[in-house]
């Protein structure tokens, strides 16, 4: 009986060399010009212009009567020029803007319209990528807000790239990416980011049956002022739905030119963090509020007043203006040595504390409603503490004594009180230049490490100047050796080289109608531009334990807040969790096949998979027939089926069969039949723009018998 061998090629999106994280490499995963997609350069109307074509003779990108790529906001005061170059998967716009007028002018809003994504009705839907609090693609169908009036599809509309209208840089990076079944576009809006002030907001727009991706610049960007001058790169590239993040690789080129020398990421830690809030503003203002109805905040007001109304807005259950941190007589609530006691009860060995000196309350009386008394954490985060605070400071020594990573949240870290004091009339941007601003800043992080600070979050660190962030971040960082950093309020990218990043996927504010899902994704943006780099998300305590396993195995840091209650409720068992990122992003080869994760590795469908291995074929004898089946992955829309004689043949010519509906098998009539030929096969996934991926993921040698199985 003559034997049957099986070489079986399990194919993917991409007919190209095998790469593992080849940086320099990923714009081979676009399509590649002249082979896949034509790009043609040309004047409309005596203006630059172009068109994409792919070879398949699907447009990608089509030229119109009346195209912008800019809006100009000036009234034609500034000169604005543009080209277009082609590159490979796409091309890059270069403006070149000037302001020959004598008086500051708005820079246009950047776009590129004419491309040609199928939807354009309101069941119809585009993968968009989401760069702030949930970061991944998500499914956005056109029946939101902006593409109907009074609940009427209007043929036409935007999608904020987040669902909310947050710039860079308070969201990750400059970047929209996103494809329906047909193909992938990404691009990117490329700026010297520490220096020029624009402030983005990403759409992806649809009007007049044409999709377009537009950066919008608001109200607070950059002026430009008379005289001067600005250069804006708009980056744009095409690639199979399945390979959407390297449409993102020329920015990745872009930020690794401008960041990557200073890179000095805080690594991922994915142990869980217990986070516990131990005043609320909110609180401070409303009981502020009741004394002043009650007559008894009259100034000056003293102490014994400020602990008698609560002023300062602690945690009902945690008074610690009261009892001081582990009690001040026999009998007082000890928070320390109970908080502790929690802690290794849950198996946590990091632990968050928001302000612990409580939350300013002194605002005039006319403002107890406004926007200062309401946001009032205030920038004095180790300093002017209570009496009984600062009397008992030595028993934060029980964490560290118990092996827990302590850390503490410095209010309003990019701001400073004027006048300096715990209940200011405003608050300013820090000026990192200031020495008034700069000496008693550093005193604050000098007591935060005095009492055993392993982390400190920083506070609405957006509001300092964009120019200033970096330095001043490596300035903490080599102030206080040892010492993690966490940004809020800020995640951006450039940030992210020396900080942890920390996401609010909960927060109605930062998430929008996101703020009720969960997050359901690793970060792979993160991880493409700042490879290893801490990732925390903030939640809630109403979490179940399945879903921390599943941050933790994603790639974040749970931060869980805790109930305010500590004392009879206990924190959300984080014990015995696996620490094991998933196969498809822990940066490991774990089938062997020179491939590593998504989506690199077509075994991959997305960045959450817990197996590297692709579709499994088997072969089976039925009777003198052999029949070939195997699992069916929705990136492929069909199965061409070769065969040959010969081990690792070339596919050359029309394959034997193909498979494009279920069952998904196919029977090789009397296979068997002849015992002076051997048989090898090659199953390929092709995808519905006809990529393939030709790198053999599995071999398979065994012998079949007619009728066995």
């Amino acid at each position: 009986m003559r034997n049957l061998f099986l070489i079986i090629f399990l194919c993917g999106l991409f007919s190209l060399p095998a790469v593992a994280r080849a940086d320099g490499g990923d714009d081979a995963y676009l399509y590649q010009n002249g082979a896949e997609i034509t790009v043609s350069l040309f004047d409309n109307d005596g203006q630059p212009s172009f068109s994409v074509t792919r070879s398949d003779g699907l447009m990608l990108r089509e030229p119109f009567a009346g195209e912008q790529f800019f809006i100009d906001h000036s009234g034609g005061a500034l000169t604005i020029a543009y080209t277009i170059t082609a590159q490979t998967g796409g091309v890059d716009i270069q403006y070149d803007i000037s302001n020959p007028s004598g008086a500051e002018q708005p820079l246009p809003d950047f776009l590129v319209d004419g491309l040609h994504y199928a939807a354009q009705n309101e069941s119809d839907s585009l993968f968009i990528l989401n760069t702030s609090t949930h970061p991944y693609l998500h499914q956005r169908f056109l029946n939101e807000d902006a593409f109907l009036d009074g609940g009427v599809f209007q043929g036409g509309g935007y999608f904020d790239i987040n669902g909310v209208s947050t710039p860079y840089p308070r969201i990750y990076a400059p970047v929209i990416a996103a494809h329906d079944d047909d193909f992938a576009a990404g691009s990117a809006l490329l700026f010297n980011y520490t220096v020029d002030a624009l402030r983005p907001l990403m759409r992806v727009q649809l009007a007049d049956g044409r999709w377009s991706h537009a950066y919008i610049l608001d109200e607070n960007s950059k002026r430009l002022g008379p005289g001067e001058s600005q250069q804006v790169t708009l980056a744009l590239r095409f690639a199979a739905p399945h390979a959407w993040l390297f449409t993102l690789h020329p920015y990745k080129t872009y930020f690794d030119a401008q960041f990557g020398a200073e890179r000095d990421i805080t690594p991922r830690d994915t142990r869980p963090i217990s986070g516990l809030n131990l005043s609320y503003g909110s609180a401070a203002r409303e009981n502020y509020q009741n004394c002043l109805d009650e007559g008894g905040c009259a100034d000056p007001i003293d102490e014994a007043t400020v602990i008698q109304h609560n002023l300062r807005g602690y945690n009902y259950y945690i008074r610690l203006d009261r009892d001081g941190l582990d009690g001040i007589e026999p009998g007082d609530p000890q928070f320390v040595t109970t908080y502790v006691q929690r802690l290794l009860d849950g198996g946590y060995q990091r632990t968050m504390l928001w302000a612990m000196g409580g939350q300013f309350w002194d605002c005039p009386p006319d403002q107890v409603s406004g926007s200062e008394c309401y946001t009032n954490i205030p920038h004095q985060f180790m300093s002017d503490l209570p009496t009984n605070v600062e009397n008992t400071l030595d028993a934060l020594d029980k964490f560290e004594q118990n092996g827990i990573d302590l850390g503490f949240w410095w209010g309003r870290a990019g701001q400073v009180p004027v006048p300096w004091q715990w209940n200011p009339d405003h608050m300013i941007p820090l000026d990192v230049n200031d020495p008034n601003h700069v000496d008693p800043t550093d005193h604050e992080l000098d007591l935060a490490v005095a009492r055993g600070a392993k982390a400190v979050g920083l506070d609405a660190y957006a509001n300092i100047p964009v120019g200033s962030q970096l330095p001043w971040l490596a300035h903490l960082k080599a102030r206080a050796p040892g010492v993690d950093f966490w940004t809020e309020g800020s995640t951006m990218d450039y940030l992210h080289i020396k900080a942890s990043i920390f996401l609010q996927p909960e927060n109605q504010w930062a998430a929008g109608d996101l703020s009720d899902d969960e997050i359901a994704q690793p970060d792979l943006l993160a991880q493409y531009l700042n490879p290893g780099a801490e990732v925390i998300a903030y939640i809630g305590s109403s979490n179940t334990r399945d879903y921390i396993q599943n941050l933790v195995k994603w790639g974040y840091t749970p931060l869980i807040v805790a109930q305010p209650d500590i004392y009879n409720i206990p924190l959300l068992d984080v014990n015995h969790l696996d620490f094991d990122l998933v196969a498809c992003f822990d940066g490991v080869d774990n089938d062997g096949d020179g491939l590593t994760d998504f989506p690199y590795d077509p075994g991959c469908t997305s960045a959450a998979g817990e197996t590297e291995v692709g579709p499994q074929v088997t072969a089976t004898a039925q009777g003198g027939n052999v029949r070939l089946s195997w699992t069916h992955s929705a990136i492929y829309a069909r199965y061409d089926i070769w065969r040959s004689e010969s081990p690792y043949f070339t596919r050359m010519g029309t394959p034997r069969a193909t498979v494009d509906a279920a069952p998904w098998q196919y029977d090789d009539v009397g296979a068997l039949g002849d015992p002076g030929h051997n048989y090898f096969y090659v199953v390929q996934g092709v995808a519905a723009d006809g990529r393939a991926y030709a790198n053999r993921v599995g071999e398979f040698d065994f012998a079949l018998t007619p009728g066995g199985p």
